[in-house]
């Protein structure tokens, strides 16, 4: 749904990691408002593609927090392979 990505991320600073991933899903949480349209929370997931081993602190689609996982399921797309693993 959204790529966000950052560079240069040092450990402890996950509340920035939060904060800017949060404010694109709340551009997006518009976006989708203003053209009359919803996102499923329940098949949306939280993944973090990073080469640090730290967690992501949760963040929410439409008031529901995002489930965080460990791979990407592609749909739709049928030349693309099946998972991506962060």
């Amino acid at each position: 749904m959204c790529g966000v990505s950052l560079t240069n991320l040092r450990h402890g600073k996950e509340w920035h990691l939060k904060k800017l991933v949060q404010m694109h899903l709340n551009k997006i949480h518009s976006w989708l408002k203003t053209w009359r349209m919803k996102a499923k929370e329940t098949k949306s997931v939280q993944v973090t593609f990073t080469l640090n081993k730290m967690t992501c602190p949760p963040v929410k689609l439409n008031n529901d927090h995002l489930l965080q996982a460990d791979e990407v399921k592609y749909l739709g797309n049928p030349s693309r392979p099946k998972t991506h693993l962060a």
